[in-house]
């Protein structure tokens, strides 16, 4: 499975896959997109009744922000009944264009799965996601940040805050948050690079049962691209843990309207190579070990 990195850049991406085994040479060739639809929610679990507040980001092939797009979303319950949510009809549009509301309240403790197909000037995109309702959990997590962004127009410096409800006994927690290495974080907390991460960590004292955490960041001029900010996590007790259930993304835009007429960017292409070294098993009980050598290839 091809995961994202903390940050890259939104758009049709092309992957070609070339396997030589046993000297014979097996090329597919599949697209898929990354970015066009992302969906937040401003906590990652809610009890039955809460109602979960949904924002969604539409950009098109190029990355770029689409303003009045055709947005289709179908929330399924535990129970396995449907609730369809359309642009004009529980889909409402922000004042910053590519950005659109939805609200939800859920019923039933369970998982909640969410599909969505937006129509945008290169086409149709999908984005599937999910969340959960339980009746008890240790911790409250609500994230309040920008889905989108603009370094050039408004200063180059975007606020995060996540406040924590504990329903634990816990007095003291210690609270972690990653964010792409690449950006520049003001905060009182201590800050450490770990790979393309800078994790941010907090040691907090609960005043009734509450607290919260803050810090400032600012990115590469470099645009479109989507970050992914966390999930959170926290350490209490006996060193028990509790992680927001997904990361909160940010796509960075800069102003704009998309005409229906808008073109698709290209750029070079992005390649590597893997080579899958000689496996100690053996295969269909042959006795041979088996080399395979792939190359991957990216367009967008």
């Amino acid at each position: 499975m091809l995961s994202p990195a903390k940050a890259a850049k939104p758009g049709l991406y092309k992957v070609k896959l070339t396997m030589v085994k046993n000297g014979k040479t097996y090329t597919t060739q599949e697209q898929y997109q990354w970015g066009l639809v992302s969906v937040n929610t401003q906590k990652s679990i809610y009890r039955p009744g809460e109602t979960a507040n949904f924002i969604i980001a539409v950009l098109d092939n190029g990355g770029q922000s689409v303003c009045n797009a055709n947005i289709v979303m179908r929330i399924t319950d535990p129970l396995g009944i449907s609730t369809k949510l359309t642009s004009g009809r529980g889909i409402t549009p922000e004042l910053q264009c590519g950005l659109y509301d939805a609200q939800y309240t859920t019923d039933s403790a369970g998982n909640y799965t969410v599909n969505i197909k937006a129509q945008n000037p290169s086409g149709v995109a999908y984005f599937d996601t999910s969340f959960v309702a339980q009746n008890s959990y240790p911790f409250d997590i609500t994230r309040t940040a920008a889905s989108k962004i603009d370094p050039i127009d408004n200063p180059n410096s975007f606020n995060v805050q996540l406040d924590f409800g504990s329903y634990t006994n816990a007095t003291q927690v210690s609270i972690q948050e990653s964010v792409p290495s690449s950006f520049n974080v003001t905060t009182n907390g201590a800050v450490q690079t770990v790979g393309d991460s800078k994790i941010l960590t907090w040691n907090k004292d609960l005043i009734e049962n509450k607290t919260s955490v803050q810090y400032t960041y600012s990115v590469p001029l470099q645009y479109p691209q989507l970050y992914a900010l966390g999930p959170a996590q926290i350490t209490y007790g006996n060193g028990q843990t509790f992680t927001e259930a997904r990361p909160w993304f940010v796509a960075v835009d800069p102003s704009r309207e998309i005409s229906v007429n808008s073109g698709t960017a290209t750029t070079s292409p992005l390649n590597f190579a893997i080579t899958v070294p000689s496996s100690a098993t053996t295969h269909g009980g042959s006795g041979k070990r088996d080399s395979r050598q792939c190359q991957f290839n990216f367009w967008n």
